[in-house]
């Protein structure tokens, strides 16, 4: 294996480049795929506050009657 400085300025370039591009596509895919699960949260959240607020709803209406 070569040190660091007997390789080829090129290559070393050449290695911080896809290094440095890997780093952006795996920071993008994350950042995807955190806001898809703060997404389907969101959505499963929602689903469940209206079902609990319909059923707080039924018992009131029967309160009343």
């Amino acid at each position: 294996m070569k040190l660091a400085d007997e390789l080829e300025p090129s290559y070393v370039e050449s290695v911080r480049r896809y290094n440095a591009r890997r780093r952006a596509e795996n920071l993008a895919a994350w950042s995807r795929y955190h806001r898809g699960q703060a997404s389907r949260h969101r959505r499963t959240l929602e689903e469940l506050i209206a079902r609990h607020e319909a059923e707080a709803e039924k018992l009131l209406e029967g309160e009343r009657a």
